[in-house]
């Protein structure tokens, strides 16, 4: 181990070194322009899906699962 990083303790902390290869992430973020058709969609899916929730009858987490799934 390294002796140089052994404190007072009797313990050594552990070093591990784990290789990672090399990889490309290729990262895309989308956007809906505002008060576009786009948005107004996506705001109406929204409110439907909402709207049918069945948020009267959670009285526990199953039926928040229930609701949800």
């Amino acid at each position: 181990m390294h002796p140089e990083l052994q404190k007072l303790s009797d313990y050594v902390p552990l070093i591990i070194e784990v290789s990672i290869r090399e990889v490309n992430v290729n990262i895309s973020i989308m956007l809906i322009k505002k008060n576009s058709k786009e948005e107004k969609n996506f705001i109406k899916s929204l409110m439907y899906d909402i709207e049918n929730l069945k948020l009267l009858f959670i009285r526990n987490k199953e039926d928040l699962q229930d609701a949800v799934y």
